[in-house]
């Protein structure tokens, strides 16, 4: 069952008690979408007396104060705040038990940021459809929309950069059934995605400054050694364009391993997609994330399939 908590700055989702739960999970939702995306995750969580909490970024959502994509004008920076103080936020609320900070997709890069630079109290951190990228390629990434900022506007949409990305997670799933066969093979999945209006939007070519200028600032060669050498798990599909079929994963775990993180776990499921968490066949990675959680200090968890 869902909730809403209030007390933050937004309005915050709620599956679970967080006064009685047994282990916690802060949910940093992806490009394009929202929180309420996460509604399996909360129903596992809360049937294995779990909790999790999920709010919507800085321009996603129906709780954003502008147009979707605006970031206003803290931009990235603003962005990845407001992330930490709804964890210390959190932490505050419920101390008692162990919390995990879970990032999918372009939240893995905040949830990164978050805990390298404010590093909070929690117990570990879960990366799904997380991946290494060079920075000369996340450059490339901030070039394309500034160029293009110079002759639209940074307000224009960036339709372009949009087909650029989109268009080239769906192109190995060629001949597609739509243009999001990417994010996952369960077709509800995919088609509840397309037919809600707050996501799949094309945002702002200032969006894509400010996100890639972010991520290209995150993977800079102080990134890992800043990091606290806490747990990390990286789940993701060995069919997800996004993290190179599982290469970027794999090379995002090397990465913190060379740092010193002495507790670095990468799983790659065959034939699952972007949505690790939204797929067909997920009851496997449900399962690592039980027995990960049950491993780091929550061994309250229990079985339960989806």
């Amino acid at each position: 069952m869902i909730g809403i908590r209030s007390g933050f700055e937004v309005p915050v989702l709620q599956w679970g008690e967080l006064e009685s739960a047994q282990f916690g999970i802060i949910v940093f939702h992806g490009m394009t979408e929202h929180a309420g995306r996460y509604d399996r995750l909360g129903e596992w969580a809360q049937a294995n007396h779990g909790c999790v909490i999920a709010a919507n970024h800085v321009g996603h959502g129906d709780t954003r104060a502008g147009a979707l994509g605006d970031l206003g004008p803290d931009g990235w920076e603003g962005l990845i705040a407001r992330n930490a103080r709804l964890v210390d936020w959190v932490l505050e609320a419920a101390p008692q038990y162990p919390w995990v900070i879970l990032g999918h997709s372009m939240g893995s890069f905040i949830a990164q940021e978050v805990v390298s630079r404010y590093r909070p109290s929690v117990k570990g951190i879960v990366l799904t459809g997380a991946s290494y990228e060079p920075r000369w390629m996340l450059g490339i990434g901030w070039t394309v929309p500034f160029l293009l900022s110079l002759v639209f506007g940074k307000s224009a949409k960036g339709s372009l950069v949009y087909r650029i990305l989109y268009g080239g997670f769906n192109r190995p799933f060629r001949p597609a059934r739509t243009p999001f066969d990417w994010l996952s093979r369960w077709r509800e999945v995919v088609d509840s995605y397309i037919a809600d209006p707050l996501c799949g939007f094309i945002p702002p070519l200032s969006f894509y400054m400010a996100a890639f200028g972010g991520f290209y600032q995150l993977f800079s060669p102080t990134l890992f050694a800043q990091c606290p050498n806490i747990p990390l798990l990286i789940l993701t599909g060995a069919e997800d364009s996004v993290t190179h079929f599982g290469a970027g994963s794999l090379a995002l775990g090397d990465r913190y391993r060379e740092a010193g993180n002495t507790d670095v776990t990468v799983s790659v499921f065959k034939g699952l997609r972007h949505v690790v968490l939204n797929e067909l066949g997920d009851e496997v990675v449900y399962r690592t994330l039980r027995d990960w959680l049950s491993r780091i200090g929550s061994d309250t968890v229990t079985t339960h399939s989806n």
